[in-house]
């Protein structure tokens, strides 16, 4: 579990169950924060679902105001919570105390 919150495990708990079993996922990109990383606006991208991830791995997050939306960063876990770094240079980088990690990108592409 990755975090302590009542309200983020239960949240935790619906995803996980909406996700059961699905293994992979696909997604579309809904902003350029990781342009960096040639992921752009309408991007499909192909999410692997798992909480474990490598710090060079881009992972998919729920994003904070809307469940049903993921947003994309690098994640770093820190003493006070998690560091999520986009590579986008315009995005700053942010501290969350938790985040819900839904998966990692294993591949992206773009549609004509």
């Amino acid at each position: 579990m990755p975090c302590n919150s009542p309200f983020l495990k239960i949240l935790y708990q619906i995803i996980s169950s909406w996700r059961r079993n699905m293994g992979k996922f696909s997604y579309r990109a809904t902003d350029n924060s990781m342009s960096g990383d040639r992921i752009y606006i309408g991007d499909v991208l192909i999410i692997e679902e798992t909480q474990s991830y490598l710090p060079n791995e881009i992972c998919a997050i729920a994003n904070q105001s809307d469940i049903s939306m993921l947003e994309f960063r690098r994640v770093e876990e820190t003493e006070t919570g998690h560091r999520l770094k986009a590579s986008n240079i315009e995005i700053k980088e942010e501290i969350r105390e938790h985040v819900i990690i839904v998966g990692r990108v294993v591949m992206a592409y773009r549609t004509p």
